[in-house]
């Protein structure tokens, strides 16, 4: 299995381990998780060979914790809304990991294991926070030895005080 067709799981209310294991799926496509409001956790887990992620709806989940853990492959995520949702350990072992967009921040958040981190989805992370309180975002090393010096990002920091970033 490298593709699934399109799911609707709008009617579904847990989805804790759906595809956990998948380890030749590759692709998925834009899954409409708008009604799950139990547990993701652990959804793509050891789907190594995911490469691209289409926009997941993962707001009204009461846990996503290790969604996609040890998704080595995951390279792109198209959207994530946080607003509802709280974990740290969203992407663990995803070292392709770079581009991407979250959005509603409102948590610490490690991102230590993408090696790959792109410029643009640390700006679009930083400009679409939802933060009431300090929040950090912890960064691969050399991601945030690359990143963190950088004129925008820096602009984009001064600009959401509330947010600032720490080296894992």
């Amino acid at each position: 299995l490298t593709c699934i067709p399109p799911i609707d799981c709008s009617k579904v209310g847990f989805a804790a381990n759906a595809f956990r294991y998948c380890v030749s799926l590759q692709y998925i496509p834009a899954i409409d998780t708008s009604g799950i409001y139990q547990s993701m956790q652990q959804m793509f887990q050891w789907c190594c060979s995911l490469r691209t992620m289409q926009t997941l709806h993962i707001e009204k989940s009461t846990k996503i914790d290790f969604i996609f853990q040890q998704c080595y492959s995951l390279a792109k995520v198209e959207e994530l809304d946080l607003s509802g949702v709280k974990t740290d350990s969203l992407f663990p072992y995803c070292r392709s990991l770079g581009d991407f967009k979250l959005k509603n921040l409102w948590y610490s958040m490690k991102l230590n294991d993408a090696v790959n981190l792109r410029k643009h989805s640390l700006l679009y992370l930083i400009e679409h926070e939802a933060a009431t309180e300090p929040i950090v975002i912890t960064l691969y090393d050399f991601a945030y030895q690359r990143l963190s010096t950088d004129p925008d990002i820096i602009a984009a920091l001064e600009n959401h005080p509330l947010v600032s970033l720490a080296s894992a």
